[in-house]
């Protein structure tokens, strides 16, 4: 995270409008998992009136780094004062659709990260729930080829999944892993040890570091 010098008023703010923050209302449908989700209109719609009513506002831009392309999310408060983050995003596909339905997949993530939003009856996709789903009920998903969550594929969905736990350290990627198909894990072996593996290390030594 990085942040103004000061964030005291943004602070104040936030603590106000998180007061009047409400749950993102699960609308949209997730055919591989039969679930529902809150897309990005649904998280929006949680928080706007929320944030403007105390002077808080968000932008959301693309951005390039050494790892590739990133999300940078950054919450300003009218006097000045503002936080960010950046999101990895990893297209499944390379094409415009591909990258528009990551970037999507990434507005979502961090705006609700950013402002503590979370979705209605949120224990239905706690972390200990998606790692132990049921693999007979992901194995039906292979007649599905697109999902109705920003476009994204069968095994997009996964690589998503695997990079919030990759984000978590080495033991919730390994515990995530555990849990896929084989067929999938075949299908993702690379993205993991190219990609996955290595953020789940660095953020293992960041912990580390804090502890």
């Amino acid at each position: 995270m990085q942040k103004s010098e000061q964030i005291n008023e943004l602070a104040a703010a936030l603590a106000k409008a998180q007061a009047k923050i409400e749950n993102a209302t699960k609308s949209a449908k997730n055919p591989f998992f039969r679930s529902n989700y809150a897309d990005l209109p649904a998280v929006w719609d949680a928080c706007r009136a929320a944030l403007t009513a105390n002077g808080l506002s968000v932008v959301q831009l693309t951005d390039t780094s050494e790892n590739g392309m990133v999300l940078e999310s950054v919450l300003m408060h009218s006097g000045g004062q503002w936080i960010s983050s950046h999101y990895p995003i990893n297209p499944v596909k390379n094409d415009p659709q591909g990258l528009g339905s990551a970037i999507t997949y990434a507005r979502r993530y961090s705006l609700m990260a950013l402002v503590g939003i979370v979705a209605d009856d949120a224990s239905d996709d706690d972390g200990e729930k998606a790692m132990g789903r049921d693999n007979a009920r992901i194995s039906e998903m292979t007649s599905a080829e697109i999902s109705e969550d920003a476009g994204l594929t069968r095994r997009g969905h996964f690589k998503a999944e695997g990079l919030e736990m990759a984000q978590l350290g080495s033991e919730a990627l390994a515990n995530w892993w555990k849990d896929l198909l084989v067929p999938d894990q075949r299908a993702l072996i690379k993205y993991k040890e190219e990609t996955l593996k290595p953020l789940a290390q660095k953020i293992d030594l960041t912990l580390k570091e804090k502890a």
